[in-house]
């Protein structure tokens, strides 16, 4: 929603009789915003990381989610996993970041790989939320 909200430059938005005045939410840094929200996140995949190399306990939920999911099999394009999961979320990113803690990827390998792919993934949200923004301006305005 804040990327959303970082793509609002006029004032004010009319919609369905009411007037929007979301635009004092605005930044004139849009484009900062996907790497603040991509940090975030991935402080989040961290921990998740870190259940996987045992340093924090890891719920059965999980476990039995892993017990599918064989990351070793992937061998060199493990990276490329992390990277594809961390802009897609396809494998879901909580189970690329406990199985790579569980393989003992590096953490910083780790770290900078799934942050430059929510980077990307935080971008095309920005600019999704740009096209929204003016495709309802010119519906509604």
């Amino acid at each position: 929603m804040i990327l959303v909200l970082g793509n609002m430059d006029k004032v004010p938005m009319h919609l369905f009789g009411m007037e929007l005045n979301i635009a004092k939410y605005a930044t004139s840094f849009p484009w900062l915003l996907p790497v603040v929200a991509a940090l975030g996140s991935n402080g989040g995949s961290s921990l998740y990381y870190l259940m996987g190399s045992g340093t924090l306990r890891l719920n059965e939920k999980f476990k039995k989610k892993l017990e599918s999911f064989d990351f070793k099999r992937f061998g060199a394009a493990r990276d490329a996993v992390v990277f594809v999961s961390a802009v897609s979320s396809i494998p879901p990113v909580s189970l690329t970041a406990i199985a790579s803690g569980m393989i003992k990827l590096n953490f910083q390998r780790y770290f900078y790989i799934s942050l430059a792919g929510k980077i990307v993934r935080y971008y095309i949200v920005l600019i999704l939320g740009r096209f929204a923004i003016d495709l309802a301006y010119k519906w509604f305005a």
